[in-house]
């Protein structure tokens, strides 16, 4: 499903936030299972998270020495570029949504915990 959400991003509604949404949920599906466990202050997650913005800018910066511009695209070489950028930014997307999921997963264990403790019992046995 993600991959048809890029592919046809091209073409019509959807794209590279959609399609990070919905790899998001799945990832988060697996997190759920606690298969594995992630921590938002690992190498391999902020490397993931900056994939992103480092392929774009290195499209940028690419069309701009070959083409004098921009992101100006040759119309032969538009389709892959583009495709490139489009798959950048939705591992990026999907890694900021799993990332806000588990830090806002742990803040509220942590709390809940803290209260629990906090907590005096009120009725005696």
């Amino acid at each position: 499903m993600t991959v048809y959400l890029l592919w046809t991003g091209a073409y019509a509604p959807g794209g590279a936030f959609q399609a990070g949404a919905i790899l998001a949920g799945a990832g988060i599906l697996v997190l759920q299972l606690r298969s594995i466990s992630i921590t938002v202050d690992s190498l391999l997650m902020q490397t993931l998270l900056a994939i992103g913005l480092v392929v774009f800018l290195g499209m940028a910066t690419l069309t701009y020495f070959f083409n004098g511009m921009v992101l100006q695209y040759l119309p032969s070489e538009a389709g892959w570029q583009i495709l490139v950028i489009e798959i950048a930014a939705t591992i990026t997307i999907s890694i900021i949504l799993v990332m806000l999921y588990v830090s806002l997963a742990t803040d509220v264990s942590d709390t809940s915990a803290d209260e629990k403790e906090a907590v005096p019992c009120s009725h005696s046995p």
